[in-house]
């Protein structure tokens, strides 16, 4: 079964990525196996500085029924609209000759590259009349075989990355 990862992004709150899905019997053996070997410590900071993993409480730290764990995020926002202000439009040919990178949280609590760009879904008359509402796609550079697409509003961050690894919303 391919896991299922939640980021939920909450403008007051923080964010949460939650892993749902299954251990197969060999990832549980392999996990179990760790205890003895030496585990490289995951980047709590993306590099690009838009998002950081945050301590939790113990408590908050129990997943939820279905889910295999839990992370909470934090989002700087600020660092984001800058990232995203330097996206190209898609189809165009700034977006054939450069992109913009942005760092996203994947389901095993590594960040991945993605190359964005913007990519409007709203007819240009409705768009116009909502210029803080922003959509975007993303193509994976880590792993080349997973694409986003999110949005950018006064809500908040709103986004899925798809990949044969799993699926993460956020």
């Amino acid at each position: 079964m391919v896991p299922v990862c939640f980021v939920f992004v909450g403008i007051a709150t923080g964010i949460f990525l939650l892993t749902r899905g299954t251990v197969h019997s060999a990832a549980a053996e392999h996990i179990s196996g760790l205890s003895n070997t030496r585990v490289q410590t995951l980047p709590q900071k993306s590099t690009d500085g838009a998002w950081t993993f945050q301590e939790t409480a113990k408590s908050a730290s129990q997943p939820s029924a279905g889910l295999r764990s839990s992370r909470r995020l934090k989002l700087d926002r600020l660092t984001l609209t800058e990232v995203l202000k330097t996206a190209p439009m898609e189809f165009t040919d700034e977006a054939r000759q450069r992109s913009a990178i942005l760092m996203l949280p994947i389901a095993d609590g590594r960040f991945e590259r993605f190359a964005i760009t913007q990519s409007p879904v709203m007819a240009p008359e409705l768009g116009a009349r909502y210029p803080d509402i922003k959509t975007y796609s993303g193509q994976g550079i880590d792993d080349p075989s997973a694409t986003s697409r999110f949005d950018w509003t006064p809500s908040g961050f709103h986004g899925i990355i798809l990949s044969p690894q799993g699926t993460t919303l956020i």
